[in-house]
């Protein structure tokens, strides 16, 4: 985790489980996100904390992408925004290298938000589709994307 946050990338809480998040409770919910948030704040905090790395914004994907307004409310009151993919190869359920692979060359664009899971095959996914997508885009972090955005609304 030192390393990643090192590298300049921004942890994202993703909550506890892999399980689909909008089946529990309310009070469920809301405890995941925080025992997920003391554990990336141990690595890097919001705004003028006193650690070295620091994230603009705390972004959230519901575990399984599926929420309800009421679980949305939920997070706002904890200040996350929610950051969804836009470029999803079904990595968790398609075991194929070059199906992932193919899919995210062909299916990411400029903006793209791409939602990859860690599996046993996600290395070769990688290993064949980041060179093509390195070769045609730059890769940003979801804060830097969300700026663009706002300036170009």
């Amino acid at each position: 985790m030192k390393r990643i946050v090192d590298e300049g990338h921004t942890l994202g809480n993703h909550l506890t489980e892999d399980r689909p998040s909008i089946r529990d409770s309310l009070e469920t919910f809301e405890g995941k996100i925080m025992e997920c948030e003391s554990a990336i704040m141990e690595y890097q905090v919001i705004g003028k904390g006193k650690q070295i790395h620091k994230m603009k914004s705390k972004w959230l994907r519901p575990a399984s992408g599926w929420f309800t307004s009421e679980m949305f409310r939920v997070i706002q009151k904890h200040g996350y925004r929610v950051c969804m993919g836009s470029v999803y190869p079904h990595d968790a359920q398609i075991k194929s290298e070059i199906i992932n692979s193919l899919y995210l060359k062909y299916r990411t664009k400029s903006g793209s938000v791409l939602l990859i899971h860690d599996r046993p095959w996600t290395s070769g996914v990688l290993k064949d589709a980041l060179p093509d997508l390195t070769s045609k885009y730059k890769f940003i972090s979801v804060d830097e994307l969300y700026d663009i955005h706002v300036t170009r609304s």
